[in-house]
C-alpha cells in the first residue's frame, strides 16, 4: 500500500493533510479512515469559519443593489411622511434653478425632476452610517409666494420617526434649502 505521504502530496499544503500525513506516519490506525475523518473535520471547520462573512457579504450586496434601484419618481405624486414646508419669497423658476444650483455645489445627485419644476428628487449616496436619502422638494405657488416643501425619504428602511440620522439629515437638508432660496 503506498504511503499517505506519496497519496496526498499535492495536497500537502493545507493543514489538515499535514495532520492527516503526521497521524498516519505515527501509525494510529487505518489511515483511510482516520485520515478522512480528519480532512472531513477540518473542511468543515473552514466552512463554518468563511461562510457566515460570506452570507453576510452577500446580504450587504443585495442591500446596496436594492437601495441604489429605488424609484425616487413615486416621491413626485405621494409625498414621505417626513416634510417640513416653509415659504419663499422667490418665482417658481429662479427658485428651481436656486435649487439645481445648490444640488450641484453639494454634490447631491438630480435623481427627478418634473417638466414644470414643481417637484425636484435629489439624492445623496450611501455611506457608512446610512442606505442615502431622497429629498423630494415641491415648490407651489400661492398667490405672490413660493410655498416649499422638503422631504426625506431614505433609500432603504431607514424612515422611523425615532431614527437620529435620518432626523439629521432632514433637519440639515431644510436649513440648506431654506439659506438657498432666502
Amino acid at each position: 500500500m503506498p504511503s499517505p505521504r506519496r497519496c496526498f502530496g499535492a495536497l500537502s499544503a493545507t493543514g489538515c493533510v499535514h495532520r492527516f500525513i503526521s497521524e498516519c506516519d505515527a501509525g494510529h490506525g487505518d489511515h483511510a479512515v482516520s485520515g478522512a475523518r480528519i480532512i472531513r473535520m477540518d473542511i468543515g471547520k473552514v466552512i463554518g469559519y468563511s461562510l457566515p462573512p460570506a452570507c453576510l457579504a452577500g446580504i450587504l450586496v443585495y442591500m446596496f443593489r436594492t437601495a441604489s434601484k429605488a424609484n425616487s419618481s413615486a416621491l413626485v405624486s405621494v409625498p414621505p411622511a417626513r416634510l417640513d414646508v416653509f415659504t419663499s419669497p422667490r418665482s417658481p423658476g429662479d427658485a428651481a434653478a436656486s435649487i439645481l444650483k445648490f444640488a450641484e455645489s453639494r454634490h447631491l445627485r438630480l435623481s427627478h425632476i418634473t417638466s414644470d419644476r414643481s417637484c425636484i428628487v435629489l439624492s445623496d449616496r450611501p455611506s457608512i452610517m446610512s442606505w442615502g436619502f431622497y429629498y423630494p422638494i415641491y415648490l407651489k405657488t400661492l398667490g405672490k409666494v413660493l410655498q416649499v416643501g422638503v422631504g426625506t425619504k431614505s433609500r432603504y428602511r431607514q424612515d422611523q420617526d425615532w431614527n437620529p440620522i435620518a432626523n439629521a439629515k432632514h433637519k440639515a437638508m431644510v436649513a440648506a434649502i431654506r439659506a438657498a432660496l432666502t
